[in-house]
Order: C-alpha cells, then structure tokens, then sequence
C-alpha cells in the first residue's frame, strides 16, 4: 500500500469524547507504509516514542544521549533520530550546556486540553444549570466531533411546559443545528468550507440552509451583502446600521438592541460604538464587546437627542453583563462581579498554577508592548523591543531569511527579572504555529503596506520584523485597497513603505525569499494578509508560538534576555518618517 507524500504523517490522533469516556483512536503512518504491530498489538515506532517520554519524565533534571539509549534499550542512533523529530516537534529540549535531553513544556499544553475537556462538565453545570432555569430553557452542552456535534449533557428547567425530544450522546450534522452554527461562527472560514464540502446536506426542515457556506452574505449574483463599511468617514456604517435598525422598527420590534464589536477607544474612530449612536436613531441599548474597558452603562446621546445606554463587560470574565426591562418598559444594565463564577474559575485556575508559575527564563530588560514615556500601547504602530525578540525568535528556530509577527499577536510586556511559562502564553495565547513560506519581495512589501495603512494609528497587522528593515513615509497617505472582507487586494497609489532591506541588501520584488511567521497570517489571511494565500509552504504548524519564543529564548540566548533588547523601542528596524 503506497501512500503520497503529502499524506505522510508520523502520527495521527484522533480523539472524542463520549459522556465521561475520552476515547481515542490511532492511525500511525510511517514514511514507507503503514506502520505494522508485533505480536501484542502494538507498534513498535509507537512504543519507542513513548518509552522515551516516560523516561524522560522520570528524569526532571534531563538524560544523556547515550543514558537515554541505555534507560530505553534503544540503539544510540535510532535514539537520537527520534530525539531529532521530537525537538524539532517542540517535545524535546537539550540543554546547550551539558547536552542533557528534557521533555519541555509542549507535554503540559496538549494534557491541558484533554484535561480541559474531561472537566468540562464539572465546572460548567452549575452555570448551566443556573442557565436553564433562569431562562426556562433546555440548555446542551456539546461537542464538536468531526462535522458533528455530540450532546455531552442536557440540562432542562424545574418547569417548561414545552420540552425538545433529544438525548445525551446523539450526533447531528454542525450545518443544521443551533450549536454546531455557533461552533462554526468562531471558525476560520476555511475550516467551516471543509466541514461543509465534507458533510451530505439534506433538508431537515424547510428552514435548513443547503447552500454552501460562501453564499450565506452573498445575494443571487455572488455580490456580499455584509462588509466592513470601511470608508473614512462612518457614513457606510451608520447607514448600514440605520437601515437594520429601520427595518426591526418597521417589522414592529419595541425595543432595539445592538451588539457590537466596535470598541470606544479613540484609534477606533469613526467606527466606535459612540460613533454609532451619535450618529443613527432608534437604537435603545448598545452592549459593546471589542473596548477592553468597563463601561457601566453610560448614556449617549443619539442622533435625536434621546439617551441610549452603551455598557462593556471589559475582559477576562471581570464581570457579567445584565440587561433589565421593567414591567413599565424602562431599560437599565448592570455589571455582575460575584455570581459564584469567580470561584469556579478560581478553582479551575488553581490546578494548573504551579506549571504557569515555572521559571522558564529571565530578562535583564523590560520588553515591552507600550510606550515607556506615555504608557499607551506601541506595539501595533512601531517597532518594541518584545516584537523584536518575538520576531527574532520564528526566524531563528525557523532558519528563514526573514520574519514577521503581526501586533496584534503581542499581548502583554513581560518586566526585568524571572520569566515564568505563564507569561510567555499571555504574551502569545492565540495558540497560533510558526510556518514557512516562500514569498516573493513584492508579497512581502504589500504584506508591509497593510500594516502601516493606519500609521500613526494603530493596526493589529502591524509587522514587527526580524532579518530586515523599513521605513514608513507618513508623508504619504495610504492608499491600500482591500475586499468587503478586509482582504488586500492591491495598492492604488504609492507605497508609504519605503527603503525595505533585507540583511543590508535592498528588497528585491522579483526574487523569492523563505518568510517565517505563523499559520494565523500565513494560511488564513490572518489581518487581512492575503497576498501570501497560494504560497509554497516549507514548514507547516512546526511548532506553537509560546513554545517558539521560550526555546529562543533558552536555546539560543542562553536562558537570559540581555542587552541587546534593552531599548524599548528597538533595535532600529522600523523607521516612522513623521509628517512635514
């Protein structure tokens, strides 16, 4: 049995959960064929990889090569192949020093997730339950499984008189249920265009959607109904949202309630939520969801004068938001910080706190993600000190020509002193994994135009950048074009990027050059980067982005961030030529 290259893969699992059970099942693909079982059932390959991980396990302070081949009965060179493929897997460490082999903490992410599913159920009943009976609904807990959903628990209300016929463990299509549309909501468009060329459609219901997925925002003739309404001056939105809010009046809604993902900062605008109500009537109540702020219930007035409530939760389940209609018709919200959540989280916290807590590092320097003179964040304008070491760590442990992060990826500044585990996620918790493509030098300059289109303003494609430098000319004004998706489509007028190097060599538009950043840019079109959409891939999901800059850090500079990071605002990569 032959199997194409591109199939090959080491290993593959596959897991699902079914009521308290995980179950899991292999399929172990080696390079020439199918990997075949001794007598006992087991695959050799298999059961070498993992005699590994369970030595090293017992062994916190590392092993040897050669101890290693010893503990495992192994040849030393079948042990440092595997050794090898589990490094440069992110599961193996050696220590630059005395050359001992160590599991890193790539082990910790993945039994996270399984753990998080298996106490899935415990720490969300009692807020289901609580659900269920609050709004006198069935209220499920599922799973995505594949193309399915599988339901996990169902929680039903002390009194409903109308009840739904479903049960625990049933399997339905994601495209023709109210969970599994959720699920796909949050997904990358390619991944929901997968599910639904991988699913038989059939009609349920005469309301079931049978068309393909791209056509849900599209009319008959493949035009978008829906876009960003990105013009300059927040005309297109407000129209846009107007006419909504027109129309659910006229279909003889009491009350309207706008959710938005809008924000109030001042770099949003003409786009805020504030924006939104100054400049349209009708709408009652705005309940934000992108501003990081808490906003208790603030009154704006709208276009005509009259008060419409704009409240935000904030972020990081800070509070719960709750809106309130009286008998009488009069509307409030509330922030809701103490509804027994706090202990849940808290507990579930707890577990995991002494790994988050690990020294993994230190830095002689603060790297930073916010200006040290204003305090207001940088890092999605011009260049820092934190995105040039994140940058310099995809193309180090990459060996690409060059590297971008957007941003937006950079959360968090980490201070002088011990770096934990749990500060290099906050800095990078998006889970994303560092790729390799071959981009030409045209790609590479429209992928720097995109970002610096907001100069000075912020934007979270804004390419933090390591093997090159650039210039960015406010003089010139943007004149990126982009999709009703906010996809790059072209440059109209000149590039406001300029002077672009690579190493000490000027950008060559027509050679190819091998760019490292990760899969949420570089295969999904991530902040709108769709110049590298058809790409040759070199390296694919090597390796997660929090474990990239942890073995940057120890691998290859020692354990210690120094001085070459000192200044917080870089290394002098990123040029803004301020306007005349």
């Amino acid at each position: 049995m032959s199997i194409p290259y591109s199939d090959k893969k080491i290993i593959v699992m596959y897991c699902k959960m079914t009521k308290s059970k995980l179950l899991c099942s292999y399929i172990f693909i080696m390079r020439k064929g199918i990997a075949m079982k001794d007598n006992n059932g087991s695959v050799q390959p298999i059961d070498r990889v993992l005699d590994i991980f369970e030595t090293l396990s017992a062994a916190p302070q590392g092993l040897t090569l050669s101890d290693l081949a010893a503990a495992t009965s192994l040849h030393v060179s079948t042990a440092h192949r595997l050794l090898a493929s589990l490094a440069n897997r992110g599961y193996v460490r050696k220590d630059a020093e005395n050359g001992k082999y160590r599991l890193t903490l790539r082990i910790y992410e993945i039994s996270r997730r399984v753990s998080t599913v298996l106490n899935l159920f415990s720490a969300s009943k009692p807020l289901l339950e609580k659900l269920s009976n609050d709004v006198k609904e069935i209220v499920h807990l599922v799973e995505r499984d594949g193309n399915e959903v599988v339901y996990l628990h169902k929680f039903e209300p002390l009194f409903r008189p109308i009840s739904i016929t479903s049960s625990v463990g049933l399997h339905n299509p994601m495209y023709c249920t109210g969970v599994g549309k959720s699920i796909m909501a949050y997904l990358p468009e390619k991944e929901v265009r997968a599910i639904w060329d991988g699913t038989q459609v059939i009609p349920f219901t005469p309301k079931t959607i049978t068309t393909s997925t791209p056509t849900y925002f599209q009319d008959g003739n493949g035009n978008y109904i829906y876009g960003f309404m990105q013009d300059d001056t927040g005309e297109k939105l407000y129209t846009a949202v107007q006419s909504a809010v027109d129309a659910a009046r006229k279909e003889g809604a009491k009350y309207v309630i706008a959710m938005a993902h809008l924000g109030i900062e001042a770099d949003c605008q003409p786009w805020t939520s504030s924006d939104v109500i100054v400049n349209t009537s009708g709408i009652d109540v705005v309940l934000d969801g992108h501003s990081h702020s808490t906003i208790a219930g603030d009154i704006v007035k709208n276009k005509e004068g009259k008060d419409v409530i704009l409240t935000s939760t904030g972020t990081k389940l800070a509070n719960i938001g709750c809106l309130t209609i009286t008998a009488d018709g009069k509307l409030s919200t509330a922030l809701i910080n103490d509804d027994g959540m706090g202990d849940t989280i808290a507990e579930i916290k707890s577990g995991y706190e002494e790994i988050v807590n690990t020294v993994v590092a230190s830095t002689k320097v603060e790297l930073t993600v916010n200006d040290p003179v204003s305090g207001e964040r940088m890092v999605r304008r011009q260049e820092t000190n934190l995105g040039d070491l994140c940058a310099d760590a995809y193309r180090a442990m990459s060996g690409a020509d060059i590297a971008v992060v957007n941003g937006g990826g950079i959360r968090v500044s980490i201070p002088a002193g011990d770096i934990t585990y749990g500060q290099i996620i906050a800095v990078h918790p998006f889970g994303n994994e560092m790729c390799v493509v071959e981009a030409t030098g045209q790609q590479i300059l429209d992928a720097l135009e995109m970002g610096a289109r907001n100069a000075p303003g912020e934007c979270g494609g804004f390419l933090q950048v390591s093997g090159m430098s650039y210039e960015i000319d406010l003089n010139v004004e943007p004149t990126v074009e982009v999709n009703a998706d906010g996809m790059f489509t072209g440059v109209s007028g000149e590039y406001r990027v300029k002077n672009v190097k690579v190493g000490d060599e000027p950008l060559d538009l027509a050679k190819t050059y091998t760019l490292a950043s990760h899969n949420y840019m570089l295969k999904s079109a991530g902040d709108g980067m769709a110049m590298f959409q058809g790409c040759t891939l070199l390296q694919d999901s090597v390796m997660i982005d929090n474990q990239v800059l942890i073995n940057y850090i120890v691998d290859v500079l020692g354990g210690v961030v120094g001085e070459d990071y000192a200044d917080p605002y870089g290394q002098g990569r990123i040029t803004v030529i301020e306007k005349k």
